[in-house]
């Protein structure tokens, strides 16, 4: 197509209109497979200025108006690629945004879970810290309270020692009265 296209246009430039225009009717009977919109457009421009200058000028408006059909399909597809474009990288910023927003709360979540075996790591030790101290302390209490018996156990033990003195003493001057 491409080819046919440019030797149109070489005979176009020559002056070979005839000939440029049995080309250009070539190349818009062969198939496109890419760019059609595009290769088409130009043809029927091409088309449409040979039949002007070839004073065929009922021609010529029909090519003009499938140039300008090929031109509004063509703009419109580069206006739908042009959305289409713009949807994605909208949907792809979007998505970047939800991303960083999901790692945020990832990382707040770890944060918080730090924190929170840190806090019962604290409390937990306080705790055990607390317990041991009462622990002693209780036991200090207990074996205070045990030498305090002692002592008045002993307390007792002597008063009774010095109660059966004195009885002795009592009964010895007694006896010595007698």
């Amino acid at each position: 197509f491409i080819s046919i296209l440019g030797l149109g246009n070489a005979n176009f430039d020559l002056d070979n209109k005839r000939i440029a225009d049995n080309l250009y009717k070539m190349a818009d009977t062969t198939p496109l497979f890419s760019q059609r919109l595009l290769f088409k457009s130009v043809l029927k421009s091409n088309l449409s200025i040979l039949n002007y200058e070839l004073e065929n000028y009922e021609e010529a408006y029909d090519y003009l108006d499938e140039y300008v059909i090929y031109t509004d399909s063509l703009n419109e597809q580069k206006h739908k690629f042009s959305i289409a474009n713009f949807q994605t990288k909208y949907e792809t910023e979007k998505k970047e945004k939800e991303n960083i927003q999901l790692q945020s709360n990832i990382e707040k979540e770890k944060n918080q879970k730090r924190n929170l075996l840190y806090s019962s790591l604290v409390l937990l030790l306080f705790g055990g810290i607390t317990t041991s101290l009462f622990l002693k302390n209780s036991k200090r209490k207990r074996l205070l309270a045990e030498k305090n018996n002692e002592i008045e156990q002993q307390k007792v033990v002597t008063l009774l020692k010095e109660q059966e003195l004195t009885s002795i003493d009592a009964m010895i001057a007694g006896q010595e009265k007698e």
